[in-house]
């Protein structure tokens, strides 16, 4: 998975210049998961994120975009 930030107009588009956590897996046995932190410094502006991974079929577009 992923953490990439995007607009409203565009939710499963990158924006450029924004954040992106690179994908991450969790392959099996793996005993810690990936983490990754995002410091807010203007909690007065909505930030839009999707999941980029599209294989085996996009994560945005079945859901995974906030």
């Amino acid at each position: 998975h992923s953490v990439t930030q995007s607009s409203f107009d565009n939710p499963c588009t990158p924006l450029q210049g924004g954040f992106d956590s690179a994908v991450t897996g969790n392959p099996p046995l793996r005993l810690t998961l990936p983490e990754w932190n995002l410091t807010i410094t203007d909690d007065t502006q909505p930030i839009w994120y999707f999941c980029k991974v599209t294989v085996p079929v996009s994560h945005c577009t079945n859901g995974m975009v906030g």
